[in-house]
């Protein structure tokens, strides 16, 4: 899944590129880049999807619980930690 966002983000840039070599004109890249996005939002609440069933499946211990961050272009990530640590942002 994380392959199918990198090359969203790819076409992304290309449309972009496109755009401004005057490829393709404005109204056409506006059409595809929303287009693309939408792409990208699915993808991205997908993978969220996925990987919150897979930890969910995994957890074994009832005091143990997952933050679930989003990093943009990076994908997804998780930070287990116990109910009584303090979380610290970086």
């Amino acid at each position: 899944m994380s392959i199918a966002a990198g090359s969203a983000s790819e076409t992304e840039y290309h449309l972009l590129l496109a755009c401004d070599l005057n490829y393709i004109q404005d109204e056409t890249y506006r059409e595809l880049n929303q287009q693309v996005n939408e792409a990208k939002r699915m993808l991205s609440s997908f993978i969220q999807k996925l990987t919150a069933k897979e930890i969910n499946e995994s957890v074994k211990s009832e005091d143990l619980t997952y933050i679930y961050v989003a990093l943009s272009g990076e994908g997804l990530c998780y930070t287990p930690y116990h109910q009584d640590s303090t979380i610290k942002i970086k």
